[in-house]
């Protein structure tokens, strides 16, 4: 439905080549070609027999326009899809995907089947790799999420069921040594601004790197509209490949204004702000060595430099001020 500015939509549907899942049921949105757009993946019952036929993966050419090439990307059949979600699980700086699904008694093949993990292959084909990932998941899966829960970079699969345990899968591609898994997870704060949706909803967020032997832009929607009856982790999450420094760090805000971040080192989970920096103590409108003294006279009390709220300034609030760096 294109927004028409004046309050009204236009269905847009099959001109645009979309509208063709039978039974769509979760979706996810990504950027899985590295172009700059957003795709769109929605998944459907596979059952050829029935008329139905699988996942689709709406690759956005722009202007309005859409290649529904989910058979060539090897990503249609999914059985009875459910919840699904983008995520670059492997840090190789592409999205891969993921879906649960299963049926409880309407179809007997669908009964324990299994989740499926798509890993991105760079060439517009995924490559299935649950199983050998240790993402083992036979059962009546419904939702699926992704959040770091044991904050070390990388993101983590939750999986809840019909009538059956919730299953959580810990990434452990940081933990694996690998010196080209580097990442970074940006978190969005706009409790600085009356027009703007929490944790930055809406917000677009592109990092440029050199990854994988050139300077690449890789962009991030804050959403919280994916999957299927869940949520996952309000963050914009980047593997970085190799990539030691990120030259910028933009943010695209829903009300037109930019945030700019240069030089940025990576494996770091980092907070923007909106609107006014809490981090800029002294409300010049930058954050420099004057707050870091309003921070430093603060130390160990419970002051206006308390910026992550915990009841005392100290080296966490040092971090935060220092992160937020402008001058």
């Amino acid at each position: 439905m294109r927004n028409n500015a004046d309050g009204t939509f236009t269905d847009i549907t099959f001109v645009a080549g979309l509208g063709l899942d039978e039974n769509g049921m979760g979706q996810t949105v990504g950027d899985y070609n590295n172009d700059g757009r957003l795709d769109w993946y929605v998944t459907s019952i596979y059952l050829p027999a029935n008329g139905w036929t699988g996942n689709k993966l709406y690759t956005n050419l722009g202007a309005d326009q859409y290649s529904e090439n989910s058979v060539a990307a090897g990503v249609d059949e999914g059985g009875y899809g459910w919840g699904a979600v983008s995520v670059d699980f492997n840090h190789d700086g592409l999205l891969d995907l993921a879906e649960t699904n299963g049926d409880n008694d309407h179809f007997q093949q669908f009964i324990n089947e299994q989740s499926y993990l798509w890993m991105n292959n760079n060439d517009g084909t995924f490559t299935e790799s649950a199983i050998a990932a240790g993402m083992t998941h036979f059962g009546k899966g419904r939702g699926m999420v992704t959040f770091d829960y044991d904050n070390d970079g990388d993101q983590d699969v939750v999986i809840f069921a019909n009538n059956e345990p919730l299953t959580l899968f810990r990434n452990t591609v940081v933990e694996s040594g690998a010196t080209d898994a580097n990442w970074l997870r940006v978190l969005l704060n706009t409790t600085g601004s009356k027009t703007l949706a929490p944790d930055g909803f809406g917000a677009r967020v592109f990092v440029t790197a050199s990854i994988n032997g050139k300077s690449q832009t890789l962009m991030r929607v804050i959403s919280t509209g994916d999957t299927f009856e869940s949520s996952s982790e309000i963050s914009a999450h980047f593997g970085l490949a190799a990539a030691d420094i990120i030259t910028e760090l933009r943010v695209e805000w829903p009300d037109g204004t930019v945030t700019i971040r240069a030089n940025v080192p990576v494996n770091q989970t980092l907070t923007i702000y909106a609107g006014a920096n809490p981090a800029d103590l002294n409300g010049d409108g930058v954050v420099n060595g004057a707050d870091l003294a309003s921070l430093l006279i603060e130390w160990g009390t419970n002051g206006d430099a308390d910026l992550n709220t915990d009841g005392i300034v100290n080296g966490a609030d040092l971090a935060i001020l220092l992160t937020n760096w402008t001058d």
